[in-house]
C-alpha cells in the first residue's frame, strides 16, 4: 500500500507542499479556513507524518539560530525564589532535568510564581512571548493553590504528586513499590514488627502510597505482629516515644531523620534495640541511613522526556488521559538496620 506523502496532500488540496507543512503544524501564517481545509484533506487521505523527518526539520531550522531547539520553563511556587534549592530531591531532579534537556537540544529556565505582581495569566503571556512551548511544574508547597496557567498553549508535565489538579502527565517515584520493597528488605533481614512513622502531610504528598503498602503487609502477617501506623499532623518527640512504647516495633520506616535522635535521646540503641529505614533516603543525603534511594535524578530526566515528546508531537493543553511515569526506588543498606537472621552453623 502506497504511503501518502505531503506532496500528495498538497496536490489534492490545491496548495503548495510548504502550505501543507505549515497547516499541519498549526502555523498562523496559513489562514484558519485554509488550515481546516488542508487538515480535512490530510485526514481523509490517511496522511501520517514521519516523526523522524519532522524532528530533523525542526532541528535543522533552529540550529541555524541557536545551539538549542528551544526552552522548557521550570515553574516554581515556593515562598522564596531559591528556597526549593535547599531541598535535596528538588535540586537533584532539576539538575538532572537540565542535563537531559541539553542532551535533547533544549535549555531549561526557571520561572517563579512568587515574583511581585506575578499571576498565572501574566506568566502565561511571558512564556508565549518568549516562545517557550513546554513547561514543568515543580513540586508545590502544602496548602498552595495550583498555578492558573493557560494550559492550552503549552506541553506540560508535573514532578511528583503534590499537584493533582489540573491533571497533567507526571513523573514520580513509584512510591507504593518503594514502600513495599523497603518492607520486603526488612522482612528478609528478619524484622517482624515493622512500624510506619511519618507525618500525615508527607504521606498525602505521596498519594497515601506508604500507608497502603503497610496495610498490604499487615494483610499477610498475623494480627499480633501488626503495628498501627503513627501518622500525626506534626511529628512530636514525646508522642512518638509513647507510640513506640505501646506498639513495640522492632524497626521503623521513616521520612524524617530526626526520629533517630528522638529514639537515641530516650535511650534506644539504633539498630541494636530498634532499626530505622528511610523511605526517601536521598532526601537528606544521609549515607548512614539504610533505606530507599528514590532516584530523583531519573525522575527529573523522565519529566523532561515527557514534555519534549509532546513538543515533538505538537501536543498542547491538558491531556485527555494523563500518563504517569513511575521510577522504581533502590534499596541501599547501611548501619541503621542489622541482620537478625540466625547464623547457620552447619
Amino acid at each position: 500500500m502506497k504511503r501518502i506523502s505531503m506532496q500528495d496532500v498538497a496536490t489534492a488540496a490545491g496548495v503548495s507542499r510548504m502550505a501543507v507543512s505549515y497547516a499541519l503544524r498549526g502555523d498562523p501564517q496559513i489562514a484558519a479556513e485554509t488550515r481546516q481545509k488542508i487538515v480535512a484533506v490530510a485526514e481523509r487521505m490517511g496522511y501520517r507524518p514521519d516523526p523522524l523527518i519532522q524532528r530533523l526539520s525542526a532541528h535543522l531550522a533552529d540550529a541555524r539560530r541557536s545551539p538549542y531547539v528551544g526552552c522548557i520553563g521550570y515553574i516554581t511556587n515556593e515562598p522564596t525564589k531559591d528556597s526549593w534549592r535547599r531541598m535535596h530531591p528538588y535540586l537533584t531532579s532539576f539538575n538532572a532535568g537540565v542535563k537531559r534537556a541539553q542532551q535533547l537540544g533544549y535549555r531549561m529556565e526557571e520561572f517563579w510564581l512568587g515574583e511581585p505582581g506575578m499571576t498565572g495569566a501574566k506568566l502565561s503571556r511571558i512564556l508565549v512571548h518568549r516562545g517557550i512551548p513546554g513547561i514543568i511544574i515543580a513540586p508545590i508547597p502544602d496548602g498552595t493553590k495550583p498555578p492558573s496557567l493557560q494550559w492550552a498553549k503549552f506541553a506540560s508535565a508535573a514532578l511528583g504528586y503534590s499537584m493533582l489538579k489540573p491533571p497533567l502527565h507526571r513523573s514520580v517515584n513509584h512510591q507504593l513499590n518503594t514502600a513495599m520493597e523497603a518492607v520486603r528488605q526488612l522482612v528478609r533481614l528478619g524484622y517482624q514488627r515493622i512500624g510506619l512513622c511519618v507525618d500525615r502531610g508527607q504521606n498525602q504528598r505521596v498519594n497515601h502510597a506508604w500507608e497502603h503498602a503497610l496495610l498490604f503487609h499487615h494483610s499477610r502477617i498475623p494480627r499480633s505482629r501488626r503495628i498501627t501506623p503513627h501518622m500525626p499532623q506534626e511529628l512530636d518527640c514525646a508522642d512518638m516515644l509513647r507510640w513506640v512504647k505501646v506498639e513495640g516495633p522492632d524497626c521503623l520506616l521513616i521520612h524524617n531523620p530526626a526520629i533517630r535522635d528522638y529514639l537515641q535521646g530516650a535511650g534506644y540503641r539504633v539498630p541494636d534495640d530498634i532499626g530505622i529505614a528511610m523511605l526517601d533516603r536521598d532526601s537528606y543525603s544521609y549515607s548512614e541511613f539504610a533505606g530507599m534511594n528514590q532516584q530523583h535524578d531519573e525522575i527529573g530526566a523522565a519529566c523532561v522526556d515527557i514534555v519534549v515528546a509532546q513538543i515533538h508531537r505538537n501536543e498542547r493543553g491538558l491531556p485527555a488521559t494523563p500518563r504517569t511515569v513511575m521510577i522504581d526506588g533502590i534499596w541501599e543498606p547501611s548501619e541503621t538496620v542489622r541482620d537478625l537472621r540466625p547464623v547457620d552453623k552447619s
